[in-house]
């Protein structure tokens, strides 16, 4: 039933036609998709069309076309007016029609009319236009429902092929640009007069410009300094030296942020074929994050260095420590024999007094120099107390000074706030004067020697570093002169026992090394930073006590014998 169909309803069909451009060749279905413009049709209302085709003679036959293989009412189609039921013509026939493969059904009969004049004479004549009329009228309805069943299905076949294309092409670009959006590196693609096309998120954060703002412009513009832009090249203004970048080889180079800061990438160039477009594409990555690494990865291999120097140094130190400590004990032990004995010969024979007087002294000495090598190795006795050091320092003032001798100036700064610590003040004080008068030597007995007193903490961070030191708090005592300083092989040495750089006979080489056995006895860390021509500086690290001065034998209480 046609749409438009109103009061005086028939049933119909609809045939369209193929419109091709003109010039193109349509011999194949390949040809014809690729040249068809588009579709005419029309609708034919099949009661006006069988009179059309009956003509004048019309009334003479009854004819009942149906749609299927059988004379279906329901897919009645057409059918004579005058046609009687209760009648039985003359002459019938039905005959199926196949139109393109769809099957109808036509029905042909005789109607009153005819046969009242029909003449006997002419039987075979109206027989004849009978089968011609029914023949004329199968091969009409062929044509048309050939057509149109053609028709229908290239219109849904196309259709199809070209809403999967259009839904293939809209996914795949959907597909890229998440993958681009999400890509890690920055994105960038220019047409074939080097303006932005593509600009993904990850170039919006590397170089600041928004995407609606770097698209269709110069990439050049967005990303290089005014001295090396060159208008149309596209990626090619890239390079060095001006020929171009290779399509595919990482090159490191300077881009300019919207800011105007440098930002070290590496860019990778692809050219795009001619079949989707002139232009290239590139992939820009940050180069920041991969130096900080190498950076980082620097600074803790030199720490690791310094780290397995420090260690080396120590177990050096505690080896030759342990067997300092084991002599000078042995040397003690015959020094106080000697001294005994000499002692009870001058309480009995005064004649070899003055002999035994100078046996004595050496034996003093010995003493001494047994002393500074338990203090090394640290096994000397250590009587600690609550000490503020600036003050101690202060009661030295006038005994640091005449060591250093007048040509020397000692300066004391800071530790107004200082914090106490627990420790041996004798001992302090032998390592204090040591350390000025090692910096006396050191300046030729002429420059200025600077104590600096201050409180410091160190985090867990911070004694990564230095696997020597532990986290605390620590009053540091930080001995600097003006000096010829120390190279770094003598640094490594500088608390070895018995090592000096001085003339023979101008020092025993104990010194450095027992302020460095006192102050890890006493829990403390010791260390020397100099620069040659410049001076040195010794700091002394002691761990900070809570007590006051007053609470010394709380402190002290329980404390095992040093």
């Amino acid at each position: 039933m046609l749409v438009q169909e109103g009061r005086n309803a028939q049933p119909g069909f609809l045939m369209y036609l193929p419109v091709y451009r003109a010039g193109m060749p349509a011999a194949t279905i390949e040809q014809r998709r690729a040249a068809i413009a588009g579709w005419v049709y029309a609708p034919f209302r099949m009661a006006d069309l069988m009179r059309g085709i009956g003509g004048t003679h019309a009334a003479d036959l009854q004819v009942a076309v149906y749609d299927g293989p059988r004379a279906d009412p329901a897919a009645l189609l057409y059918r004579s007016e005058d046609t009687a039921g209760w009648r039985r013509p003359l002459f019938q026939q039905t005959l199926p029609a196949t139109v393109a493969g769809r099957p109808w059904t036509l029905e042909i009969a005789s109607s009153a009319s005819f046969e009242a004049r029909l003449d006997s004479r002419r039987p075979r004549a109206i027989a004849v236009a009978g089968v011609g009329l029914g023949f004329l009228l199968s091969l009409i309805v062929w044509l048309l429902a050939s057509a149109r069943r053609r028709a229908m299905g290239l219109a849904r076949a196309m259709t199809l092929e070209l809403r999967e294309a259009y839904e293939h092409i809209e996914a795949e670009r959907a597909r890229m640009y998440v993958i681009l959006q999400n890509a890690y590196d920055a994105f960038v693609a220019v047409d074939a007069r080097g303006r932005v096309t593509d600009w993904n998120a990850r170039a919006v954060q590397l170089f600041g410009w928004q995407e609606l703002e770097a698209v269709g412009r110069d990439v050049g513009e967005l990303l290089l300094p005014p001295q090396q832009r060159a208008a149309g090249r596209g990626f090619a203004q890239f390079a060095p030296d001006g020929r171009g970048l290779a399509v595919g080889v990482p090159l490191e180079i300077v881009a300019q942020r919207r800011d105007g800061s440098p930002v070290p990438v590496e860019i990778v160039v692809a050219a795009l074929p001619a079949e989707v477009g002139a232009g290239a594409s590139a992939f820009l990555r940050d180069l920041r994050p991969r130096r900080e690494l190498e950076a980082r990865e620097r600074l803790r291999q030199q720490r690791l260095d310094e780290a397995r120097t420090a260690l080396a140094r120590s177990q050096k130190l505690e080896a030759v420590g342990k067997l300092t400590g084991g002599v000078a004990h042995d040397f003690n032990n015959i020094l106080h024999i000697i001294s005994a004995n000499v002692q009870l010969l001058l309480k009995s024979n005064n004649n070899a007094e003055k002999r035994l007087r100078s046996i004595l002294d050496a034996v003093e000495r010995g003493s001494k120099l047994s002393a500074q090598l338990l203090a090394f190795a640290r096994r000397q006795p250590l009587h600690p107390s609550v000490v503020n050091v600036r003050s101690l320092l202060e009661r030295m003032d006038s005994l640091l000074q005449r060591a250093a001798g007048e040509s020397v100036a000692i300066d004391l700064a800071g530790g107004a706030t200082l914090w106490n610590a627990l420790v041996d003040p004798n001992q302090l004080e032998n390592v204090i004067l040591n350390l000025v008068i090692n910096a006396r030597d050191a300046m030729g007995g002429k420059g200025k020697v600077t104590i600096a007193l201050d409180n410091l903490s160190i985090d867990s961070a911070a004694a990564t570093a230095d696997p020597e030191i532990e986290p605390g708090e620590y009053v540091r005592i930080a001995v600097t002169d003006t000096g010829e300083g120390m190279p770094p092989e003598v640094m490594e040495r500088a608390f070895e026992p018995f090592f000096t750089t001085k003339p023979e006979g101008k020092g025993t080489g104990l010194g450095l090394s027992m302020a460095h056995g006192f102050v890890k006895q006493s829990g403390g860390h010791i260390r020397i930073a100099s620069v040659p021509g410049e001076g040195t500086t010794v700091s002394i690290y002691l761990p900070r006590t809570m007590a006051e001065a007053d609470d010394l034998a709380t402190a002290l209480a329980g404390k095992p014998a040093q």
